[in-house]
């Protein structure tokens, strides 16, 4: 019974264990492609096969994000593929059909599904196939050209997509012709004549297509530079902007290109307009995509002339079309007809050189003021009617803001302002006085007079005292042909073009064109050269972004207190010849007399080279066996010093040697000697003196030289006596005895040598090795921000001490005892 009752659990288990062995190799999905490439508005079969086990499937569909908990969204459920995704069913096939495809549709896409257990009653989790399919969209396609095929005989062509397509034709053409389709992306095209021109690819896959932007492969026609416009008119003072658009065969790399003048030239490379020192700083070039443009600033008279635009790829000569844009720089002009003089009907004309200047939209101005509906070239004006006197002046379109200069045409009393200046160049901070002087027919009373700036293109002008951003800093004075603003507390915003209006009593108004420029600057010192070392010669220049309307004298500081006057030269620069440490500091200059708005500070730094090295000890008279001596390098820099050098000689005619750089390096007895630090810095070093370090016994020493002292003296006592005792007790007629005398010479050492630590080569000594270990215990450095002065420190411990000497630095004591011989 109980044999069975084994077999059944041993069953039951293997049931357990086979049976998810098996449900894993019976429920499964898999992919025959990993990935799909199609073409936009094609259609797309995505291949699937999926096992369900024996008792079918529950459900199953295709899905693009997975999900850990709970059903993964059904693709044919979402609004924008209803009616464009299905599933097509077959025997273990779950294909899923897409069309038209979207650009939208790149992605991954997965198929999963829940199948039923064996009591049917119960359902599997979901079943996914991982990883799933990426499908790929293409947009659109690119012919491009092998850049190592263009100076071959075959230039090889390509129809590229970002992804491979399976089954896809590719049709070629030239020219607009059909040449022929292939299954190959890619062709080979001879480099004759018979080749040139233009080609393009088709693309076909799923039921669509897509076609390739045309390229010139070859010949002629692929190189060129087309201008938008043959001519541009400029006025003189504005700008203007020239347009271009070049090219060149498929497969060339763009190399460089630029923008030059047509000048008389026999071959060579044509001259770059941007290095030209007349163009340098008024260009600003643009090429890029076959596009290109050259705009100049400020034009003058004399930029009047005929541009090209040329360039060359990395395998080309220069490229230029034979003709450019030819540009007319003028100034407007108004001029009356002679021929009319004398009649009814005065004819006034806005002259330009420029080419179509009939075609140009003009705008004409009376006093300064807008005449409407008057757009044409010449204007007419009649003699009898005093409405039209006045000074006339003109603009065309896209210039509005440069007027011709205003021409007094009908009336004796014509109208008038000259300002006293044409450009002012003032301290930001300060106060300006803008002068002009006025006239006006007789008869006629001004009742408003004031200054402004132009706001808007064409628009009425505003007092400027009633503007906001200038109330309370405005002032007006003047009388009858007088008028002067006074703008106080300048500001950056205060720089622009300024005109003086007056109103009479009969509603006439009139202002002058041009202005008064108003250029505000800020005052800032500049150091040259850059990196300053000492003994250099050094310029400091109080500069401006213009050229200051008065001549002001200028005054400097350096740290907030003034400098003396003796370094003072012509205008705005200060000269430090040569150049000291002691120069270094904050430099700031003002304009005397406004020192309340001095430039920013500006840091002089002068660096120099490590000076007053020098040794310091920390201990005076003899040092002991076990005590510490500490060495300091210290010295002033700049920069700090980056490096100390420690030497030891051990006497005054030994080899100089190095001892270390570092930190924590034990010596050895017998580094007892002479010791001086180099320090280094970027611009130099410098040597210290010299430090002598001796050491000496100790306690020990002085108490072995009192004991030997005591016992001596004992020893010559006992001496004397016994001599004494030998004498009185010898016999006149015994034989002379010899006796010998045996003596112990026992050395003494009254004194050992002290040890004495100078700081110079004065107390330099001779003498052998003493067995002093030494080591640097610490290196430390401190600096002083005033002084700029550094510390090397090093620590030297005495550890043991030597008996050996010389004769002469000793004191030896020697003492004799004999042996008496009594006579009996």
């Amino acid at each position: 019974m109980q044999g069975s009752v084994i077999m059944h659990v041993v069953y039951l288990v293997s049931m357990i264990f086979f049976s998810g062995i098996w449900s894993q190799a019976l429920y499964k999905v898999t992919y025959p492609s990993k990935s799909v490439c199609a073409l936009k508005y094609s259609s797309v079969v995505l291949p699937c096969s999926y096992y369900p086990g024996p008792y079918g499937i529950h459900t199953g569909h295709w899905y693009r994000e997975k999900v850990l908990n709970g059903d993964p969204k059904d693709l044919r459920e979402e609004p924008e593929n209803r009616n464009r995704v299905w599933i097509l069913y077959s025997e273990n096939v779950c294909n899923l059909y897409i069309y038209p495809l979207k650009e939208s549709d790149s992605g991954v896409y997965y198929y999963g599904f829940k199948a039923r257990t064996s009591s049917h009653r119960q359902i599997t989790s979901w079943i996914h196939g991982s990883p799933g399919i990426n499908v790929t969209v293409l947009k659109d396609v690119q012919l491009k050209v092998d850049p190592t095929s263009v100076t071959q005989r075959w230039i090889k062509l390509t129809c590229a997509t970002s992804c491979r397509l399976d089954t896809a034709i590719y049709q070629w053409y030239r020219n607009e012709k059909y040449l022929y389709a292939t299954q190959e992306t890619s062709i080979d095209s001879t480099s004759g004549s018979k080749s040139e021109g233009s080609y393009r690819c088709v693309v076909r896959a799923g039921g669509h297509s897509l076609t390739s932007s045309d390229v010139c492969v070859s010949g002629p026609d692929c190189w060129g530079v087309t201008y938008r416009s043959g001519s541009v008119c400029g006025l003189k003072g504005s700008s203007v902007v020239m347009s271009c658009s070049y090219k060149y065969p498929g497969g060339h790399q763009f190399e460089r290109g630029h923008w030059h003048r047509k000048v008389s030239r026999s071959g060579g490379e044509p001259g770059d307009l941007s290095l030209n020192p007349l163009f340098r700083d008024r260009v600003e070039i643009s090429a890029d995509r076959g596009n290109c443009s050259l705009a100049i600033q400020d034009l003058k008279e004399s930029d009047s002339g005929e541009y090209l635009y040329t360039f060359r790829t990395a395998s080309s000569e220069w490229i230029a079309a034979k003709t450019g844009v030819w540009l007319s720089v003028t100034d407007l002009q108004v001029t009356v007809n002679p021929d009319t003089v004398r009649r009814y009907w005065i004819q006034v004309t806005c002259n330009t050189s420029c080419r179509g200047s009939s075609q140009l939209y003009y705008y004409w101005y009376r006093n300064g003021q807008l005449l409407e509906d008057n757009h044409r070239q010449d204007i007419y004006l009649s003699q009898n009617s005093k409405h039209w006197e006045g000074h006339y002046s003109c603009s065309i379109q896209g210039y509005a803001n440069h007027r011709s200069p205003d021409v007094c045409i009908l009336g004796q009393a014509c109208w008038d302002v000259t300002y006293a200046s044409e450009a002012i160049c003032a301290l930001k901070g300060s106060t300006v006085d803008i002068t002009c002087h006025y006239k006006y027919p007789a008869g006629h009373i001004p009742t408003s007079l004031f200054w402004f700036y132009d706001q808007e293109p064409n628009s009425e002008p505003a007092d400027l005292s009633l503007t906001h951003m200038y109330e309370r800093r405005v002032g007006y004075w003047g009388n009858n042909s007088v008028h002067m603003l006074r703008l106080a507390n300048l500001t950056e915003a205060d720089a622009r073009e300024y005109f003086f209006r007056f109103v009479t009593e009969k509603g006439e108004k009139f202002s002058r064109r041009p202005g008064v420029m108003l250029s505000v600057t800020s005052l800032r010192v500049n150091v040259t050269p850059a990196m300053v070392t000492e003994g250099d010669t050094v310029t400091l220049t109080c500069s401006t972004t213009c050229t200051l309307t008065n001549d002001f004298t200028f005054t400097w500081f350096k740290n907030s207190r003034p400098v003396p006057t003796k370094y003072y030269t012509n205008k705005n620069h200060m000269y430090l010849n040569p150049v000291n440490s002691s120069d270094s500091g904050l430099y700031t200059c003002a304009v005397r007399g406004e020192e309340s708005s001095p430039s920013t500070a500006e840091t002089l730094n002068v660096r120099y080279p490590p000076r007053q090295t020098s040794v310091s000890v920390n201990s005076s008279g003899e040092i002991e066996e076990g005590h510490t001596v500490v060495l300091s390098c210290s010295c002033q820099a700049n920069p700090p010093p980056h490096t100390y050098t420690w030497y030891r000689r051990s006497g005054p005619e030994t080899v100089l040697e190095k001892v270390t750089e570092g930190v924590n390096v034990n010596f050895t007895s017998s580094d007892e000697g002479l010791y001086h630090c180099e320090a280094h810095n970027e611009i130099g070093s410098q040597n210290s003196s010299v430090a002598e370090v001796r050491f000496t016994g100790g306690l020990q020493g002085k108490r072995l030289v009192g004991i030997g002292a005591i016992i001596l003296a004992v020893i010559l006592v006992f001496g004397i006596l016994l001599s004494m005792f030998c004498r009185r007790n010898r016999s006149s007629d015994d034989k002379s005895t010899a006796s010998k005398s045996h003596t112990d010479a026992a050395p003494v050492y009254a004194n050992v040598g002290a040890m004495a630590v100078s700081t110079g080569p004065a107390n330099t000594y001779n003498r052998e090795d003493h067995g002093i270990d030494v080591e640097y215990a610490s290196l430390k450095f401190s600096a002083s921000k005033e002084k700029e002065e550094y510390d090397h420190t090093v620590h030297i411990k005495s550890t043991r001490l030597s008996t050996t000497r010389r004769a002469e630095d000793y004191s030896v004591v020697y003492s004799a005892v004999s042996r008496c011989r009594l006579s009996r």
